[in-house]
């Protein structure tokens, strides 16, 4: 795997939820870094099927924590000190990335941390028999002009044969549907 090419925004949120394990880390004197992955929220929205792809993710990765461990990142913007130790937490994708990475760049994260993630993806029928649209038209007042290949879920009963399984609160998969996140066709493609 070579390194990332191109040039994108890669951006982040923070913001003060009433659990916010960003507090909790730097309280005890843990930095962290919250990183929108390219092709969502504020970072570049690049085409959707042969650019926003696992590779892509795991590249700029390893860049980012090269940085970390140097201070010096890509462009010479500055972590502002060294990093001895770098976790990577990932939820759900980004767990998927964390795995990806972890077996390109064994030495890149002295720890990874993997939630919402089974190592076998029990269930790709249903990522791949599901009703998929593309967010700038299904819900284009949150998505407006994506590329067509930026995707959503559509269709509720799906939703929950996918993520959900066990006893949850029925009142959170409508809510999980409707406020739920983009996907590219280029990810759903690469986890075949």
């Amino acid at each position: 795997m070579g390194p990332a090419g191109g040039t994108y925004e890669v951006a982040g949120t923070y913001c003060l939820p009433k659990y916010n394990w960003h507090k909790f880390a730097n309280d005890r004197g843990y930095g962290t870094l919250a990183i929108d992955r390219i092709g969502y929220s504020l970072s570049s929205h690049p085409e959707p099927l042969n650019v926003v792809q696992p590779k892509l993710h795991v590249a700029i990765i390893h860049q980012i924590f090269q940085a970390a461990r140097t201070g010096a990142g890509p462009s010479g913007a500055v972590f502002g000190r060294k990093y001895e130790k770098v976790v990577y937490v990932g939820h759900s994708y980004g767990s998927n990335i964390s795995s990806a990475l972890g077996a390109a760049y064994p030495a890149d994260a002295d720890a990874l941390v993997l939630t919402a993630y089974n190592s076998v993806l029990v269930t790709l029928h249903n990522l791949y028999d599901a009703v998929w649209a593309s967010a700038s038209v299904a819900r284009k007042e949150r998505f407006p002009g994506l590329p067509l290949g930026y995707i959503i879920p559509t269709n509720l009963t799906e939703r929950i044969a996918g993520f959900y399984a066990g006893d949850y609160d029925a009142a959170i998969p409508p809510v999980d549907l409707d406020l739920g996140d983009i996907v590219t066709d280029g990810e759903v493609a690469a986890l075949a």
